[in-house]
């Protein structure tokens, strides 16, 4: 499998987003891997909670997939976890509303606003 750089977010509700990127961040040699999750507050003009709240915010596939993924938090995946991590990005994708910038080097980031847009979608139902 070709490696890509991505940032991908997903709507969990209508004020939960969680974040899954693997990217290059300023001059690191290489990509690494991150979550995180956010809750919007109630007039969506900024986050009630953000960055590392997945276990609090997060539930069904994107928990299952935060839960399997984090000891893997700000590392370098090998092939091998980068071809698993992304079948399982897939069932993430199959279930909930999402965005996703992808690039050969480092994506561009996901704003506020694409975030907030995202979250006024209606909520798919998990499978």
């Amino acid at each position: 499998m070709e490696r890509f750089e991505f940032h991908t977010a997903f709507q969990l509700t209508r004020k939960i987003i969680f974040e899954v990127s693997y990217y290059t961040l300023g001059s690191n040699d290489s990509a690494y891997f991150t979550t995180s999750a956010c809750e919007f507050n109630q007039p969506k003009t900024d986050f009630n909670r953000g960055g590392q709240a997945q276990k609090d915010l997060c539930f069904g596939p994107a928990k299952a997939f935060y839960e399997k993924w984090d000891k893997y938090h700000l590392h370098r995946l090998d092939d091998e976890h980068f071809e698993e991590m992304i079948k399982d990005l897939e069932v993430l994708k199959q279930n909930y509303n999402y965005i996703e910038h992808k690039a050969d080097c480092r994506p561009e980031d996901i704003r506020f606003w694409q975030e907030k847009e995202l979250s006024m979608q209606k909520v798919k139902k998990v499978k």
